[in-house]
């Protein structure tokens, strides 16, 4: 195992048999990430590293909030440094449920992302996300285009609000991500749960777009949310929240498709926003 444990952490709370999440990697997740389980007394843990050193932190705080819906984050059981301790959740994940039992949990997971958007914090955090994208974007020369655009309009975004409003964000929550247990649903993979600006990475970023659900209007009992969702971003600036969604497309090297789910090229992109 190529993932190194505070051995503090493991000597205060009395884990044993640590191992690798998945045996392939070492106990090091795709993103450089400690992901490794183990066990206090009977008890299962998940240990991790997150992105930055003062997640943890805010890992802690969401333990206060208990949400309406049936959705619950794992019960936290310590964190030292970059590690967080979770009680490991048994059950599978949504991929491995059938389509139908995903269908009736939509509506708790709806309620969820927007319960969980809106929470407002005083967690303090000068960490830009959205710069992050922009800066290793900018070191590839074929995307110079997009670069310039997106400089324009968050240079209007900083005149106009001071800052990009922040939220609260999974990043990655997809159905492989969501485990069912007991008629609830946790979400793991918490590593990158972060309070900062990047909020296009909100509720579309959910197994929402990925099942039996990839377009607007999802259901009509949600026409309310989406617009409450559409009206949010337009209070921002839509041009940006699209040109930043084209960023991150352009960060995991992805094709570039814009809201009609048509591919477009990068001169196209570039004039369709000049």
């Amino acid at each position: 195992m190529r993932a190194i444990i505070d051995p503090e952490l493991v000597e205060e709370l009395g884990i044993t048999k640590i191992h690798p999440v998945k045996k392939k990697n070492g106990g090091i997740n795709g993103v450089g990430n400690v992901s490794c389980a183990g066990f206090i007394g009977d008890q299962k843990v998940k240990i991790y590293t997150t992105y930055r050193a003062d997640l943890p932190a805010l890992r802690e705080e969401l333990e206060t909030y208990w949400f309406n819906c049936p959705v619950r984050f794992p019960p936290l059981v310590a964190t030292k440094g970059k590690f967080v301790v979770e009680h490991w959740i048994d059950g599978p994940n949504l991929t491995q449920v059938p389509k139908q039992k995903v269908k009736e949990l939509v509506p708790n997971m709806v309620d969820f992302l927007f319960e969980f958007k809106n929470i407002r914090l005083d967690f303090d955090s000068e960490y830009d996300h959205l710069k992050c994208f922009r800066d290793t974007v900018a070191k590839r020369k074929d995307n110079k285009g997009l670069i310039h655009l997106w400089d324009e309009e968050y240079a209007k975004q900083i005149k106009k609000f001071s800052q990009v409003p922040k939220h609260l964000r999974h990043g990655d929550l997809h159905e492989a991500n969501i485990v069912l247990n007991n008629g609830t649903m946790y979400i793991v993979d918490n590593d990158g749960v972060s309070y900062d600006n990047g909020w296009f990475t909100s509720w579309r970023k959910s197994f929402l777009y990925s099942t039996a659900f990839p377009h607007y209007p999802i259901i009509d009992m949600y026409e309310d949310h989406i617009q409450q969702e559409l009206n949010y971003y337009q209070q921002i600036s839509f041009k940006f929240m699209e040109l930043t969604q084209f960023l991150r497309q352009a960060f995991f090297q992805r094709d570039f498709i814009d809201f009609t789910n048509k591919k477009i090229t990068k001169e196209q992109l570039v004039r369709k926003f000049q």
